[in-house]
């Protein structure tokens, strides 16, 4: 570094003091053009930083919004599907209770007992000219 010096300032000594000056003047300016560049690309990779991170959170956030939606529907195909079981089963149970009222013994039974009515020993059939 201090060699860097000693041979900036023997080149200087031999120059003119305007053409010193705007020899240090370019040089500061590509250096702040340097250093501008540095700045621009940090940005550029900060705000691309932020895009990505931006959007890794909406599909994050999608992906746990669709994963509840199916976990729901689920939820209620198994409560549909136990729903069903329960009233095949009691359709059944009422099928079982409709035959037993229906059954022949007992409508007779029944209407003997409660109605007081008979079977006829003589039949009458009716015949047409």
């Amino acid at each position: 570094m201090l060699a860097r010096q000693l041979e900036e300032e023997e080149y200087y000594e031999e120059l003119p003091r305007q053409q010193v000056t705007a020899h240090r003047q370019h040089r500061q300016y590509e250096q702040n053009r340097l250093i501008r560049r540095r700045i621009v690309k940090r940005n550029n990779l900060r705000s691309r930083m932020a895009i990505l991170l931006i959007v890794v959170s909406v599909l994050a956030v999608f992906i746990t919004a669709r994963s509840s939606v199916i976990a729901g529907r689920g939820f209620e195909i198994v409560q549909m599907r136990t729903e069903a079981a329960k009233l095949e089963a009691e359709n059944a149970r009422l099928r079982i209770a409709n035959a037993q009222l229906k059954n022949p013994t007992r409508v007779k039974e029944i209407a003997e007992q409660k109605l007081g009515m008979g079977v006829s020993e003589q039949v009458y059939f009716a015949e047409g000219k």
